[in-house]
C-alpha cells in the first residue's frame, strides 16, 4: 500500500491504516498511523489503533505505552482503557511492593478525568455555591429589616461549599499530574542501575509494559522511580514516553 507521494489527511491516512490492518498488512498499517500522528498528535484513536498494530506485531510494551498515551489525551477513551484491563494480565510484576494510597488513588480518579471535566465541576460548584449563599444573606437581611426569624443554615449552600473545595483540590491535583513525566517499559527485562552507567549495578529489574516516572534525563539515560520509591537509571531506548503528548519512542 503507497503512502508516499500522496496528499492525504491525518483523518484519510488513519482509515488507510485501520484497512491495512485489517488485511493483515502491519508494516502499512503502522506507516499510515504513524503518518496520521504526525499530522494530528493528539488523536486518541490513531493511537489506540496504533497500539494494536504494534501490540499484535509483538511490540507489547510498546502498543501498551500507545494505550496509555491516548488516555492522557483524553482519558474517557474507552477502547483504550479496555485494552489496558485486557492486557493487564500480560504485564509481569516487576517489584512486588504496596503502591500506596497516591498511586491507587490516581489510577482510579485523577488518571480517568480530564481537566476540562474537573475545571467544569469547580466552576458549576462555584456559580451554585455563591448563588445559595448570596440567596440565604438576602434572606437574612430581609428578616432583620421585617423582624422576622432568621432562615435556618444553609445545608445545601454548605454542601456546595464542600463539593466546590473537593473539585479545586482535585483540579490541583489534576495539573500537578499532567507535570509528572512517565514511561512505558519496551525491553523483555530491563535492569535499573545506580548510575547512568551499563557496567553500574543493577538495583532492580523492570518487565516490558511497567510505567514508571521519568524524573530526570542524562545522555542516553533516563532517571526512573516506581511506586514504593525505589529509583533507578535506565538507558532511554528502554522506554516510550507515554505521558508526552508527542509520539516519541
Amino acid at each position: 500500500m503507497a503512502l508516499h507521494g500522496q496528499a492525504k489527511t491525518a483523518r484519510e491516512l488513519h482509515e488507510a491504516g485501520i484497512a491495512a490492518f485489517r488485511n493483515n498488512d502491519g508494516s502499512a498499517a503502522r506507516e499510515a498511523l504513524q503518518k496520521s500522528l504526525e499530522l494530528e498528535p493528539d488523536r486518541p484513536a490513531a493511537l489506540y489503533n496504533l497500539g494494536l498494530v504494534e501490540f499484535h506485531a509483538g511490540n507489547e510494551g510498546l502498543g501498551i505505552g500507545l494505550w496509555r498515551k491516548a488516555l492522557t489525551v483524553s482519558p474517557d477513551f474507552r477502547p483504550a482503557r479496555d485494552a489496558l484491563t485486557w492486557s493487564a494480565a500480560k504485564i509481569p510484576r516487576s517489584i512486588n511492593r504496596d503502591p500506596g494510597f497516591w498511586h491507587a488513588f490516581r489510577k482510579a480518579v485523577v488518571a480517568r478525568i480530564g481537566m476540562i471535566d474537573v475545571l467544569a465541576l469547580a466552576l458549576l460548584f462555584t456559580f451554585l455555591s455563591g448563588f445559595l449563599l448570596l440567596r440565604h444573606f438576602g434572606r437574612r437581611r430581609r428578616a432583620r429589616l421585617d423582624e422576622r426569624p432568621l432562615p435556618s443554615f444553609p445545608a445545601a449552600a454548605a454542601l456546595f461549599v464542600a463539593l466546590l473545595s473537593l473539585s479545586l483540590s482535585l483540579t490541583a491535583i489534576k495539573a500537578y499530574d499532567l507535570t509528572v513525566v512517565r514511561g512505558t517499559v519496551l525491553a523483555d527485562r530491563t535492569p535499573a542501575r545506580t548510575t547512568p552507567d551499563p557496567q553500574a549495578t543493577p538495583l532492580f529489574d523492570l518487565f516490558e509494559g511497567a510505567e514508571v516516572i521519568v524524573r530526570q534525563s542524562r545522555g542516553d539515560w533516563r532517571q526512573i522511580s516506581v511506586p514504593g520509591g525505589l529509583t533507578g537509571w535506565v538507558p532511554s531506548s528502554a522506554l516510550f514516553l507515554s505521558s508526552s503528548r508527542r509520539a516519541e519512542r
